[in-house]
This record gives C-alpha cells, structure tokens and sequence, in this order.
C-alpha cells in the first residue's frame, strides 16, 4: 500500500511496500529500507529549511554527523525501484 503523509510545512514521506522515501520540497533526502530498517539521511546542501527538515528525520545531533551523500540517497531509492 502506497502511504502519503505531510509531516510539517513543504517535508513529506512516501511509504511503498519495502521503502519509506522523505522528500523536502521535491527533493528525496532521506530513505529507510523495511528489511535493514536502516535510516539514510543526505548531508544537506541546499537550504536553511532542508537543514530542518533532515533534523526532524534523524534528530540531529549525533545522526547528523552520520548523514550520507546525496547520491547514496538516490542509489537506494532506484535499487527498489
């Protein structure tokens, strides 16, 4: 079942059977696979509003050191695709 669900003002996640894809605006930043349950967020390189919008995914903090390349984002995305 395809699930959509606005968490705060221009950030949204899109849960698919297998994959949960958060996007703020557009832009997929972060992605969690059901089976690792592993949570990849990207380093942010766009705005001020995205840098907030990565902190209420992963908390900060901590997780923010550990954030991953955009691409590596995107590769785990097509690779369930």
């Amino acid at each position: 079942m395809v699930k959509l669900e606005v968490i705060a003002q221009n950030l949204t996640r899109v849960t698919l059977p297998g994959l949960s894809v958060w996007f703020s605006y557009e832009t997929p930043v972060a992605v969690r696979v059901e089976d690792s349950d592993a949570l990849v967020v990207a380093r942010n390189q766009w705005t001020t509003t995205t840098g907030k919008h990565l902190t209420m995914i992963d908390g900060g903090g901590a997780a923010a050191r550990d954030r991953a390349d955009h691409a590596i984002v995107l590769q785990i995305i097509e690779s369930h695709a």
